[in-house]
């Protein structure tokens, strides 16, 4: 069975984790000390969390550029007067 985690969702088991430890994700990142801090399995899993996170973001960067790119060229389609319509 997949599980297909959303953005929010994501957020939430970070969130989870660093009201757990005390200590914010970028803490985590930055400091070996806050990593000593948690079980190995736990930071394996908050770095997939983490990786998980950075993916669910650039594909909706990459999401929201191909619509503006799509709706660009759907422009490109319209006939003058609709043109004139748009820039209004």
């Amino acid at each position: 069975m997949e599980i297909l985690l959303t953005l929010g969702d994501v957020n939430a088991m970070l969130g989870r984790l660093e009201d757990k430890y005390g200590f914010s994700t970028d803490q985590f990142l930055r400091s070996p000390t806050c990593q000593l801090q948690v079980s190995p399995d736990e930071v394996f899993d908050w770095r997939a969390l983490i990786d998980h996170r950075q993916g669910l973001l650039e594909e909706d960067a990459d999401r929201n550029y191909l619509d503006r790119i799509s709706g660009g060229a759907s422009c490109l389609e319209k006939t003058g007067a609709e043109q004139v319509e748009l820039a209004a």
